[in-house]
């Protein structure tokens, strides 16, 4: 129930009706809880009894105190149901008209846009609202009280930070009442703003200096844009970097903590206290607040932006200063970030600069002094260059090496000013012999690099060398000497004293294996050789002396080594007085303990008689190719020693590939079977002495075996392993024996297998043991003596491994060594099934061990090489491969297998096989073969002695060019012997060690860490052109066929000859006028590194030499007479007349006048260039002949020889004497002494001037064109309109060409004749003077304005070079324009017009011609009518009556400018007659038009031509 509206005091009844829906009736009762506000109609809880499906209304009184709102409930309940009725009142409602939506337009990013609405509280009640919304929208204002029926505005701002579709609400709440919210929609874009460049890199600035540039914003929008450098390319990261100051800000514990203790302390002394931790959490706040406002903006020591931030109007630019500053030389990089409205984004900019500090140079970063004396002091110089903006302190830094302090520099500190100059004086004074090349550093302050002077040169003193490059003594074996010999020569004037030394050697004497062998005792052979110092193992003879200029001296070198190693020692030569280490030679050698082998490995001696010697002997055998010494090591005998052993000759040497015996002598001294370990030691390998086991047996019987006991071992299945023993008679009668095997006699032979044993004697017996599978085999050997069974003794022997045999060692580790990487590594193997099962083989080949697997350890993993590998990185996969894999194996069957594997990077490589296999018919899988494969993949590696040669040949005019030789040492320094492939191209070659040249294709072979000494040749004389040339080639060398490794060596080869520089090469004189001389100079540079010595000559052979005659007519008229003379320069100098005649016969054909007009120096007119007539004769003079002798008296040069040091420079003047129609060429020879002959090609010409002009006359002419004939009314006017004649006061022009038809340029000049001067009119000639080169033309433009009408002729003087003049005219005839009327002519009243008919003497007389004339026009029907406007043209030209046709009008024209009968004047002063109208308007403007000349020639020197305007004022 809804109460809505009610006044105060006011009371309102609303019904509720209760129905019945059941099918019996109910009773219910109605309640309400007692209200001062809400009441019932009826009584309160009273029962109502309601039928079914009828209703009962239920009546509620509302009476309220005030206008506000109020709630209430109204029960009813029956037998079953409880129902509740809530009451409502609802007072008066502020409603405040909102829109549901608001829209916002398209905004730029960053940029605010807003929308003000206008608000009005239609509601009954004043309304207190709150208005919020959210981000990127605002609301202003948040809060306030609206008034029933009153408006206000509210502004919606809409604010957005990114680009895109923006969605909000806004909340409106009064209070009291529910709140409501209006949709916000906004729309957000990127605008056209951007930087010109986000790139700014500062050109190098000097240290504390500043430089700047300049970029710039660019504001492409309509909006006017907000810009901000920021340090922080988003806010987050500004957030980011304000809360971690923040959190700088923030005081630690202990500083709270410690202004606790203070507060409670002074609480404690004064009885208050200054509340510290208030104090610190003010700071705090305020500190952080500071953070929270600072904008974050661009901040940096070394660059600084200007400005910071502002304003871009819209389409505008924004110029942005960028300062850099820098404090350190070095690179600078910063970004900056700009945050600007309308853009979301902040756009980034990089700036970048580099600081530089000191820049101090070098006038020369090397000086090469080249050879010093030693002792000899020597001074030099260099200079320090500031080429910086800073000053520059220097100091320098001392050498530390033994030659850089022989140098001292001065100064050696100062300031260099910027652009300034620090001469550093050097001197040196060289104590040590040889080349040397020191650095010097100077310290330049601010300047991270050091300046760097490299000094090199080479201090040479005495001269020793040895004959030999390096001994190599090779293999040499552990305390043997070795002697080597060589030759020490001095080449020196002066004898020289001195003594030899080896580098690293020791000072105790080395022991020799003959002096070791001499006791057998000594501790060495247990515990090797003690040295208290290094011992000394070179020995040299002499060691010292004196070695008389020119002389030798053979020394012997000899080694004995005592330590194990590879030897790289110097044999230095020192010399007294002079310095240490003048000469040295390399010695090389490598020594080892060759590795001994003793046999047998068990020496029995059976049934010993007690204390009875027995001698046996022991063989030491040596495999190796070097020498070795041994020595059996003493028994320590104790009185309860069982054995007691020793030998007659214990020390010895055994020889390579031989053996050596040892007497062993023992005697045992209880009975019983006795074991004794004998030891004989190898010289320098004391830590593994050779050892045997002694196996012996004391006994008292007659016929026994000894042993008694055979025992095999383990021994592998399938293999023979035979053992011995000796049936012993110590009767006096020989006694018969035989001997059997009790269970397994296929396993066991016994040889021999019967026999007798003579008395005192013995029977050596052997027995081999072939088992044929695994397990223990024991037996027994039965000896019978006699018929009798003598005794048994036992058969022991244990079968191991398998009986799949492979043919090549495979278990229990197969050592593949070395390995290229990537190549393949393939092994081969057959296996075959020996025994008498099948067999099913199944190969796994694994990265780790099984035992690894397992956690367990075995004995092959023990070694510290196993140890190693398992602290590598374990492989993903193995590097071997077994195939096939599964193999099948019937007894006796074969198969075979193939290892291989591949790594394609240098490794050590353990793999581990394990073989399975399923025997017979069973099913379990048994482990039969297990191996580890042990490989080490390595790559070739080479070491060389030089990575560059460089080759160096001068060839003075006495030198002869021989090959160069330069040493190249290859060291294999891989574990592999190496085929080297050496490929090179010429003119260097590979030379052996004799300097033989390398066949091509020929492997150099060199074996693990040797040497291999070649040579590198170089062929200077590959070129024989005697030009100084450079070549670079490249040495490869491939180490292994098929591997990628290939070593490169930089080969440079360069030979000098004599050389010169010729500029030009060709010189061409070009033609010069005939009789004179041109000259002209060429310039040659010494670039060579000696003097060169030349001279110059001409090449005499025809083919390079040669004068040609040109001979052509001089010049053609430009209108021949039927006959014409041309004369002819002959080579003789003689002259001839040719008569032609044009009609009779022609001279050439076309095709020779056409060769003929196309030749250098021939001139044709225009009207004759199609055909030309030259006489038969004419075509013998023009020819080319070989004149050697008159070439070379055209040209000279000087000087012819001489002498140009290196570099220098000498000017060459050559002299051509031109001959007339000749062109000549010559070929000069520059012949350099041991030097090439240079070729300058000269070439020249002589020619006389000749041209031709067209026209040579210029004839205006007179011409009349279209005429029009009108006769309005009865006025008859005629008119003639001739646009071709030449008005008098218009500017015409006309053209000559002037062509240069001679091989020779020639200047030339007009000038018009000195008579023309006073005529009247102005007459203009552009150009008047220059040059003209062959074969060009020059048109020559004629303007002119003949100011007066009348005829005019003009006269110009043209010369060409030292021609004589020719004259060009000009004639013509100007008119004037005038329209004349054939009706009488009154010129009463005009002082103008009076006084030129008394000047022409007119009479006044009336003619009846001029009547019947003006009768002819008034009378004639036909007359052409013009246009009103063509009266006023200035075109109309001439006057001439209607009726006459054009061909009388051209008459009529004539007899104008001719007749001479004068005319009449009326005596009324009426001028009847056309020519007197046209006689008195020439007078009219005679004076006019001279004073206009006087004005035209006026603006001459300013406008070329008069103007138009002031040349038709004579109209006037």
């Amino acid at each position: 129930m809804v109460f809505q509206n009610v006044p105060a005091h006011v009371t309102s009844d609303m019904v509720v009706s209760i129905t019945n829906k059941g099918k019996r009736s109910q009773l219910v009762k109605v309640s309400m809880a007692s209200s001062p506000y809400f009441q019932l109609d009826c009584p309160n809880d009273v029962c109502h009894i309601v039928p079914a499906g009828m209703s009962t209304p239920v009546r509620v009184l509302f009476t309220p105190k005030e206008n506000k709102d109020y709630s209430h409930e109204l029960v009813c309940m029956s037998g079953s149901e409880w129902i509740v009725v809530p009451i409502r009142a609802i007072a008066a409602r502020a409603i405040l008209d909102f829109p549901d939506q608001l829209d916002f337009p398209v905004c730029p990013v960053k940029c605010s846009t807003q929308k003000t609405l206008l608000v009005r509280n239609v509601g009954n009640r004043a309304a207190r609202y709150q208005l919020s919304t959210q981000s990127p929208f605002s609301v202003v204002p948040a809060t306030g009280i609206l008034g029933v029926g009153d408006t206000m505005q509210v502004t919606v701002g809409f604010h957005p930070l990114t680009a895109g579709d923006h969605s909000g609400s806004l909340v409106v709440g009064c209070t009291g009442e529910e709140s409501i919210h209006i949709n916000l929609q906004g729309k957000a874009e990127d605008v056209n703003i951007e930087l010109n460049t986000n790139l700014v890199k500062v050109e190098k600035t000097s240290v504390n200096m500043s430089n700047h540039t300049t970029m710039f914003i660019k504001n492409n929008s309509n909006i006017t844009a907000h810009f901000q450098w920021k340090a922080f390319p988003t806010e987050e990261h500004e957030n980011e970097e304000k809360r971690r100051q923040c959190s700088l800000l923030q005081p630690s514990a202990k500083v709270w903590l410690e202004a606790y203790r203070k507060d409670k302390k002074m609480e404690k002394e004064k009885g208050f206290c200054e509340n510290r931790a208030l104090l610190l959490s003010n700071k705090y706040e305020q500190d952080k607040a500071k953070v929270q406002a600072d904008p974050m903006l661009f901040s940096n020591d070394i660059f600084f932006i200007e400005p910071m931030e502002g304003e871009i109007g819209p389409h505008c630019l924004a110029e942005i200063k960028v300062t850099f500053k820098p404090t350190e030389p070095r690179e600078y990089r910063c970004m900056a970030y700009c945050n600007i409205s309308g853009r979301e984004s902040r756009l980034p900019l990089c700036l970048r600069g580099e600081g530089q500090g000191p820049l101090v140079e070098l006038c020369s970063d090397t000086l090469n002094l080249g050879s010093i004396s030693v002792n000899t002091p020597h001074n030099c110089e260099v200079k320090l260059i500031n080429q910086g903006a800073i000053d520059a302190p220097f100091t320098y830094i001392p050498s530390t090496t033994h030659v850089g302090s022989c140098f001292k520099f001065a100064p050696e500190e100062g300031i260099i000013a910027p652009g300034e100059i620090q001469t550093i004086q050097i001197s040196f004074n060289a104590t040590v012999v040889g080349c040397f090349e020191e650095q010097f550093q100077f310290s330049v302050a601010g300047s991270p690099t050091p300046v760097i002077l490299t000094i090199k040169g080479r201090v040479t003193g005495p001269t020793l060398h040895f004959d030999v490059d390096e001994l190599d003594f090779g293999d040499i074996s552990f305390g043997f000497p070795f002697t080597k010999t060589c030759r020490l020569t001095n080449t020196s004037p002066e004898p020289l004293t001195f003594k030899l030394r080896v580098s690293d050697d020791g000072t105790q004497p080395a022991v020799s294996s003959f002096d070791q062998i001499r006791s057998d005792s000594d501790p060495s052979w247990r515990k090797g050789i003690h040295f208290v110092v290094e011992p000394r193992e070179f020995t040299m003879n002499p060691s010292q002396g004196t070695i008389l200029p020119q002389g030798h001296q053979d020394i012997e070198v000899t080694l004995c080594s005592n330590t194990v190693m590879e030897f790289c020692r110097k044999l230095l030569v020192d010399l007294e007085e002079i310095g240490e280490g003048v000469a040295s030679l390399i010695m090389q050698a490598r020594c080892f303990v060759p590795k001994l082998q003793v046999y047998p490995p068990i020496l029995c001696i059976d049934d010993c008689r007690l204390k009875v010697p027995f001698e046996r002997t022991l063989f030491i055998t040596n495999n190796t190719h070097l020498p070795g010494c041994y020595g059996l090591i003493p028994q320590k005998r104790k009185e309860d020693s069982p054995v007691f052993y020793s030998s007659p000759k214990p020390c010895g040497i055994v020889q390579p590939h031989s053996t050596a015996e040892i007497p062993l002598v023992v005697k045992v001294q209880t009975l019983g079977k006795h074991r004794t370990r004998v030891r004989i030691g190898v010289f320098g390998d004391e830590r593994n002495p050779l050892g045997i086991q002694l196996q012996s047996y004391g006994k008292l019987s007659e016929i026994y075996p000894s042993p008694r006991l055979i025992e095999f071992g383990m021994i592998p299945v399938l293999q023979p392993n035979s053992q011995s023993f000796t049936l012993f008679n110590e009767g006096f009668l020989p006694r018969g024996f035989r001997m059997e095997i009790a269970c397994k006699p296929h396993c066991y032979v016994i040889e021999p297998r019967e026999g007798v044993i003579p008395a005192r004697g013995a029977v050596p017996v052997t027995v081999t043991a072939t088992l044929d599978d695994t397990g223990v085999f024991d037996d027994a050997i039965r000896l019978f003596i006699g018929n009798s069974l003598g005794s048994t003794f036992m058969l022991q022997a244990l079968g191991t491994g398998t009986t799949i045999v492979i043919d090549k060692p495979f278990t229990p580790e197969l050592n593949l060594g070395y390995q290229f990487s990537l190549l393949p590594c393939i092994r081969r193997f057959k296996l075959t099934n020996g025994g008498h099962h099948f067999h099913r083989l199944f190969w796994k080949v694994e990265c780790n061990s099984p035992a690894e697997e397992e956690g367990q350890s075995t004995s092959a993993l023990s070694s510290p090489k196993a140890k190693d590998d398992s602290q590598s990185p374990k492989r993903p996969c193995p590097v071997f491969g077994l195939e096939p894999p599964l193999m099948d194996l019937q007894p006796g069957e074969s198969v075979d297998m193939v290892l291989q594997g591949f790594s394609p990077v240098p490794q050590v490589v353990r793999d581990y096989v394990r073989c399975e296999a399923v025997i017979g018919t069973g099913s379990v899988m048994k482990k039969i073969i297990e191996t580890i494969i042990t490989c080490e993949f390595i790559d070739p590696s080479i070491e060389v002695s030089a990575r560059q040669f460089s080759f160096r040949a001068e060839k003075k005019p006495s030198d002869v060019l021989t090959l160069h030789y330069q040493p190249l040492t290859i060291k294999n320094t891989c574990s592999l012997p190496l085929d080297l492939m050496l490929s090179l191209e010429r003119p260097f070659h590979v030379c052996h060690a004799n300097q033989q040249p390398l066949p091509d294709g020929q492997p150099v072979t060199v074996d693990v860490k040797q040497t291999c000494h070649l040579y590198i040749a170089f062929d200077p004389a590959y070129k024989l052109d005697f030009h100084s040339w450079k070549v670079k080639k490249v040495l490869k060398i491939e180490m292994v066929r098929g591997h990628p490794s290939v070593e490169q060596i930089t080969l440079w080869g360069e030979v000098h000859f004599p050389n010169l520089q010729i500029q030009p090469s060709t010189l061409e004189f070009g033609c010069v006028m005939a009789g004179t001389r041109e000259v002209r100079s060429l310039e040659m540079t010494n670039c060579s590194s000696f003097p060169v010595k030349y001279h110059w000559a001409f090449q005499t052979d025809s083919q390079a030499n040669g004068l040609t005659y040109e001979l052509h007519p001089l010049k053609f008229k430009p209108e021949p007479p039927k006959g014409m003379s041309i004369y002819v320069d002959h080579p003789a100098t003689q002259w001839r007349r040719f008569k032609m005649r044009t009609v009779e016969e022609p001279a050439t054909t076309p095709e020779e006048s056409r060769d003929l007009a196309q030749s250098p120096g021939a001139e044709v007119p225009p009207h004759t260039r199609e055909k030309r007539y030259i006489p038969p004769g004419l075509r013998q003079f023009r020819y080319s002949m070989d004149l050697p002798h008159k070439v070379v008296k055209a040209f000279s040069i000087l000087p012819l020889s001489g002498v140009l040091q290196p570099g220098e420079r000498q000017q060459v003047s050559l002299t051509f004497s031109g001959r007339l129609n000749t062109i000549a060429g010559v070929r000069a020879l520059c012949c350099v002494e041991g030097g090439p002959t240079y070729k300058v090609e000269l070439t020249g010409g002589g020619s006389r001037v000749s041209y031709s002009l067209s026209p040579r006359k210029i004839d205006c002419g007179l011409q009349l064109k279209a005429h029009r004939y009108f006769q309005p009314l009865a006025l008859s006017v005629l008119l003639c309109v001739t646009p071709l004649l030449h008005i008098f006061n218009e500017i015409h022009h006309s053209t000559v060409t002037l062509e240069n038809t001679c091989n020779v340029k020639f200047n030339w000049v007009i000038n018009p004749s000195t008579a023309d001067r006073h005529l009247p009119g102005v007459f203009l000639v552009n150009p008047v003077i220059g040059s003209l080169a062959p074969g060009k033309k020059q048109v020559l433009n004629f303007s002119y304005m003949p100011v007066l009408p009348g005829a005019f002729s003009r006269t110009y003087q043209l010369k060409v070079g030292d021609l004589n003049p020719e004259s060009i005219s000009l004639k013509g005839e100007a008119f004037f324009p005038m329209i004349t009327v054939n009706l009488p002519w009154n010129i009463n009243g005009s002082e103008k017009y009076e006084e030129p008919p008394k000047q022409l003497g007119i009479q006044q007389q009336y003619t009846q011609r001029n009547k019947s004339v003006v009768g002819k026009n008034t009378e004639s029907p036909n007359t052409e009518t013009l246009k009103s406007q063509t009266l006023m043209t200035p075109t109309l030209k001439i006057q001439a009556p209607a009726t006459q046709t054009p061909k009388t009008l051209t008459m009529t024209t004539q007899n104008l400018k001719t007749q001479n009968q004068k005319p009449c004047l009326l005596g009324s002063g009426i001028v009847p007659d056309n020519q007197v109208q046209v006689e008195m308007v020439k007078m009219l403007m005679e004076k006019a038009a001279l004073e206009l000349q006087q004005k035209l020639t006026s603006h001459l020197p300013k406008n070329r031509f008069p103007d138009k305007q002031l040349c038709q004022s004579l109209l006037k």
